[in-house]
Order: structure tokens, then C-alpha cells, then sequence
């Protein structure tokens, strides 16, 4: 989940504990987080949202940290509450001591469910996570000391915000927060089998809005139409539905997405004239519903800076969206229009330890000329493994934000993950594409063009 860090130069306050180091450097908010050049923040603290949980599925949310220095283990609290700072105890929804120096946990608050118009401003939602003081060590929640802080945001606008210091980088340099089989959403109580079809629980608009930018979307067709399909099981929403949602969310935000049409597995693979027709047909839906805003399927190795019109400053900025396209059935009129199918790094892993041995030695990618997918989950398989999506991306999405977080200089393309809400992701995404595009920045005396 992204976030927007807050803080200042402060003093801490000397307990008896003597738990506490003087002159405590907080981060300073901004869009680029104030990272420095040398690298990515080495501590800090974020909201997400559980997918899961020993109470099912409810949507609590997780305060989570990392880095935290050895002398504030077991003297400090993560704290979730609805202040910055704190004036009294009501402020503060939950709280529990830090004994990890990166660990999640996991409070009884449910998270609310933001509508669109909410999401769309990119403001401070009301919630934020905290490092404090604990409680037995000063009088009162409103003299604790806040350490480190975070508010849980959206990020609507998040590639426009930074175009002054990412302009120089090509989407290929950049690591694009996504989620896998991202058409398959549904929020709520799942019926058993639902668990294994669904991935998500945001919709398209709602998982734009909160930061996402690369959307993997596989296309059935059925009854006449083309549906959003998990394998064979087709999904609520046409494809018709999500274009629509995606047009309408870069025209109001001048944001770019990336579609990654990347199966076809059902009403596609009959004879070889109908397989074609039905390409022609989904090819010729695509270019229609996106119309103006999409980009020639070669656009992709520009420059962020080219793509986004050179960062202007005045009017309303055009939003662009560029469309993968993994097959070479379609040899029609609209070719231009579509960039080469995406290479999905796809780990087919059943165990945490298995992920991240994939992780490690298979999409290790830097440098590449092609615009790849890390495929950033856990995979059901029958019949050993049939565990509910939801549990599987809470048994890993922490890990697999802290992962990328250390080693983001070895990775670029896009992070596909399951219930992205519960991770940070896109956080670390915006991070790292900040420091890249600095590193650029000094290396090549570069500076984006203002209108």
C-alpha cells in the first residue's frame, strides 16, 4: 500500500529507560519520500490491509515496519490511531511492541472501504501508522514521542507527481507496481471454490487509484462477448467493463497504464479462422473503447518524459495507455497499436521458501529491452496445495515488500501481486523509480522540459 511519510527534525525526549537517542532524524514528506541519491530509506513504517486473517476474511489493517534500530526493540510501540500525533488515547485504534526490527501486525481495526471520489483527491485517508514511545515509559499517549510516521494514502497521480525526476527513465527501467489476474476482484465473504478463482478485492478504478499502473488481464469469450476469465472461469466483468474503467481513470488523472493481455484461454482456441476472428474482434474492442488515449505499441521503449507530454505543468495532461499483447494471432489493421506480449516471470511456487529462491536466480532482470512481469505470488495446485488466494498472498505479501525493498537496484518491469492492499509495493516502486531517475538526473546533467 502506498503511503506518504511525514515527520521532521526532532529531539527525543531522555526517559528513564534511556531508550531513546537524541536528535531522532524523521523523514520529511514528499513525493519522492526525500530519499537521498546513495539509497533506499533504511527505516520506516506503512499501512496495509490484511487479506486474511485467523477471523477470515476481514479487511484489518496491518501496521507495518522495517529497520527499526536495536535500541528501540521492546521499548517502542507500532501504533495504529487516527492522528499524526496524538493528543489522547482515543486517537489510538491499536498498538503493540516492537520486538522485530521489521515485522507486521496485524490489529482488529477493519478498514473501511473508500469509494472512487475519495481515492481520486490522493489525500490523506484518516488512518495513519506509528513508531512511538511506549506508554509505560512517559505519562500520557500525548507526550509520547513519535518516532516515525505514515498516513494511508492512494496514489492517483503518483507518475505525474515525480515526472520531473523520473521523465528520464523508460518504463523498462522502472520497477511498475501491478496486480495478477487483476479483472478477478470480488470484496466480501467468498463462498470455498470462490477462493481459489479471485485475486484481488479492489476494482480496476479503485486499484488504479490507490498506485497500481500494470494490470494483467486474461480475456474469454463467451455468449457473444469477451469476459475477464481466471483459466477457464469467467469473471464479472467484461472486457469492454474494465477498458472503459481504465480510459476514464488516465483521461482524469494523465496517468499512464499498462494492459498485459496475456491469455486466451477459452472461445479462442477452435480452428484456426475463428481464433483469428476472435483476436480481430478483441483487437478492434481495444482500439475503439481506448481510443485517443492509446499509445503506438512501440511508444513503450520512450522515455517517461516523451510518453507524458515533457512534464507539462499547464491544462489538463493527457493520459496515455499501452496495450501488451501476447499472441501472434492478430496480423490486423490496428498492429501498430500493440506492444509485444509481456514476459511473465511466473514462479509456480507452493512455499515462501520456493518464491524467493525463484525471486533470487529466475527475475533477476536489469538492462532488458522488453517489458517483463514478476510474478509476485503463491500458486494453488491440485491436490496437495488448495489454499485460498487470500491466505496465500497474507502468508507472503510483507515478505515480499521487504524483499524488493532491499534489492529493488537488481529488478525492473512489472511487481504483479494478489491483494496488493495487503503489501508496499507500489511504495517501494514510487521509492525506487525516484532514486533511479536522481541517479540519472546526476549522472547526465539532465532536466526535464516545463509548458
Amino acid at each position: 500500500m502506498i503511503i506518504a511519510l511525514s515527520g521532521q527534525h526532532v529531539k527525543a525526549r531522555s526517559t528513564g529507560a534511556s531508550m531513546l537517542a537524541s536528535n531522532i532524524i524523521l523523514l520529511i514528506c514528499g513525493v519522492c519520500y526525500g530519499q537521498t541519491i546513495s539509497g533506499m530509506r533504511p527505516t520506516g513504517v506503512y499501512l496495509t490491509i490484511s487479506s486474511y486473517s485467523n477471523r477470515g476474511i476481514k479487511p484489518f489493517f496491518e501496521v507495518n515496519w522495517f529497520g527499526m534500530p536495536q535500541q528501540y526493540i521492546g521499548v517502542v510501540s507500532a501504533v495504529l490511531s487516527t492522528k499524526s500525533r496524538p493528543r489522547s488515547s482515543s486517537d489510538i485504534l491499536a498498538s503493540q511492541i516492537v520486538k522485530n526490527p521489521t515485522e507486521s501486525y496485524t490489529t482488529r481495526i477493519v478498514a473501511p472501504s473508500f469509494n472512487t471520489t475519495v481515492l481520486i483527491e490522493g489525500r490523506c485517508l484518516g488512518y495513519w501508522a506509528l513508531i512511538m514511545e511506549t506508554s509505560s515509559a512517559v505519562k500520557s499517549s500525548s507526550t509520547a514521542e513519535v518516532l516515525y510516521s505514515s498516513c494511508f494514502t492512494p496514489q492517483p497521480r503518483w507518475m505525474r507527481d515525480n515526472c520531473g525526476t523520473v521523465f528520464g527513465l523508460r518504463l523498462t527501467d522502472m520497477l511498475i507496481p501491478g496486480t495478477h489476474n487483476a479483472g478477478m476482484y470480488k470484496a466480501g465473504p467468498m463462498a470455498p471454490h470462490e477462493q481459489l478463482i479471485y485475486d484481488q478485492d479492489q476494482t480496476i478504478w479503485q486499484q488504479l487509484a490507490y498506485g497500481i499502473r500494470g494490470l494483467d488481464l486474461r480475456v474469454q469469450f463467451s455468449r457473444g462477448d469477451y469476459y475477464i476469465t481466471h483459466d477457464v472461469i469467467r469473471g464479472k466483468p467484461t472486457v469492454r467493463e474494465v477498458l472503459r474503467e481504465v480510459r476514464d481513470f488516465v483521461v482524469r488523472t494523465g496517468e499512464v497504464v499498462l494492459l498485459d493481455f496475456h491469455r486466451f484461454p477459452r472461445g479462442f482456441e477452435k480452428k484456426r479462422k475463428i481464433a483469428t476472428d476472435r483476436h480481430e474482434g478483441l483487437v478492434k474492442l481495444i482500439v475503439t473503447e481506448l481510443e485517443d488515449v492509446l499509445l503506438k505499441g512501440a511508444d513503450y521503449i520512450k522515455t517517461m518524459g516523451e510518453i507524458l507530454g515533457g512534464c507539462r505543468s499547464r491544462g489538463r495532461p493527457q493520459g496515455r495507455v499501452l496495450v501488451f499483447y501476447n499472441s501472434r494471432e492478430y496480423q490486423g489493421p490496428y498492429q501498430e497499436y500493440l506492444a509485444p506480449g509481456v514476459s511473465q516471470k511466473w514462479p509456480n511456487a507452493q512455499s515462501k521458501s520456493a518464491l524467493m529462491q525463484y525471486l533470487e536466480t529466475k527475475a533477476c532482470l536489469r538492462g532488458v529491452h522488453y517489458m517483463i512481469a514478476i510474478m509476485a505470488e503463491l500458486t494453488p495446485k491440485f491436490p496437495k496445495f488448495l489454499i485460498s488466494t487470500r491466505k496465500l498472498a497474507k502468508w507472503i505479501n510483507h515478505k515480499i515488500t521487504e524483499f524488493f525493498r532491499r534489492r529493488q537496484m537488481k529488478y525492473s518491469g512489472i511487481i504483479a501481486t494478489d491483494y496488493f492492499l495487503g503489501n508496499g509495493i507500489t511504495d517501494v516502486a514510487i521509492e525506487a523509480n525516484c532514486l533511479r531517475g536522481r541517479q540519472m538526473l546526476r549522472n547526465h546533467n539532465m532536466g526535464p522540459r516545463m509548458h
